[in-house]
């Protein structure tokens, strides 16, 4: 799969959820500046793993509930565990829905600020923003270059194993 269906498939699942364009294409543009969109994206010097970079004990969880970090809907199916379900993961993705700055800019800063946290050095916001914008001209609302995703991630979320 591309990195541009990776990407309209966490799209279309931010939609489904009820966030905003604004919102989703905020994520995106974390995600492609995370990961590039694969799912087995490594960061060398710390072994953040994924879509969203997991590191530590939530990369710990997305494996034992994936058993092996999962394929695209299995990560995308953790993200919504873990904001879901997590009291600390669920008030920082709350401030992200609640953002002052309802822009792209804003939502693409407040995701990175209080949902993906890497160091201000790390942080390339120019290059999140640019990111966003490039994935909210593809799928909001017009004929996007790629075709909606055909599997929703709440169908793999019944799959996991979320004892862990």
């Amino acid at each position: 799969m591309s990195n541009d269906e990776n990407a309209r498939i966490v799209w279309d699942s931010m939609i489904s959820h009820g966030l905003s364009p604004n919102q989703a294409a905020g994520i995106c543009g974390n995600g492609s500046q995370e990961s590039g969109f694969r799912i087995d994206a490594t960061a060398p010097s710390t072994g953040a793993y994924g879509i969203f970079q997991w590191l530590g004990a939530r990369k710990d969880g997305l494996f034992n509930a994936t058993g092996d970090g999962g394929d695209i809907h299995a990560q995308i199916a953790y993200f919504w565990h873990e904001v879901e379900n997590d009291p600390f993961e669920k008030a920082q993705f709350e401030k992200f829905l609640n953002h002052p700055d309802q822009s792209i800019e804003g939502y693409t800063y407040a995701f990175r600020k209080y949902c993906e946290r890497p160091s201000e050095s790390e942080a390339m916001d120019n290059n999140r923003i640019s990111e966003a914008h490039r994935y909210y001209g593809m799928f909001s609302g017009s004929e996007g270059e790629v075709p909606s995703s055909s599997q929703e991630p709440a169908a793999v979320a019944d799959t996991l194993d979320w004892s862990n």
